[in-house]
């Protein structure tokens, strides 16, 4: 990474600029207009949360899904968790206080890029680790959900024969 100060922006530095990152929710248009988007802190752990929900009630037997549906669902989480440790270490490059130039306020861009990386619990870092929680959840519960819909199939065909066999 530069260092040095210069006309080009960090992106245009590092060959970044015009790419399509393919991040979720990083370069949405709402993204760009408010800087949260789908990872503002409140999405995140809503999104946690009922990721949370859905394996519960998946594990004691309240949802069950067919495997097409499975592979569909399952494709959307790999989306993410197939892109997590890059967008993991493209934010963690935003922890090394980057010299942006020698004005005051070049070293308050600096602090803040800080921050917006990993300061707090509203960061990015610690939210893209939430998302990924979510997103695991979700998996388990796919399959879990299957495994109800496979038992539930089973249970109507022997159903149907016994009452096939009354008849």
């Amino acid at each position: 990474m530069s260092t040095h100060f210069n006309d080009k922006t960090i992106a245009e530095q590092q060959g970044d600029v015009g790419k399509d990152s393919g991040s979720v929710g990083l370069d949405s248009p709402t993204d760009k207009a408010t800087g949260l988007g789908m990872l503002d802190k409140k999405s995140v752990t809503e999104f946690n949360k009922q990721a949370h929900a859905i394996k519960e009630s998946a594990d004691n037997g309240g949802w069950a899904i067919s495997e097409e549906g499975m592979r569909a669902y399952k494709k959307a989480c790999d989306t993410f968790l197939d892109r997590y440790t890059e967008m993991l270490e493209k934010a963690r490059q935003l922890e090394k206080e980057v010299k942006l130039g020698s004005s005051s306020y070049a070293y308050q861009v600096a602090k803040f890029n800080v921050k917006v990386a990993n300061g707090d619990e509203n960061s990015l870092i610690p939210n893209l680790q939430l998302m990924k929680d979510g997103y695991e959840q979700l998996k388990e519960a796919l399959t879990t959900a299957k495994n109800n819909y496979n038992e539930n199939e089973d249970s109507v065909f022997q159903q149907l024969e016994k009452l096939t066999l009354k008849s």
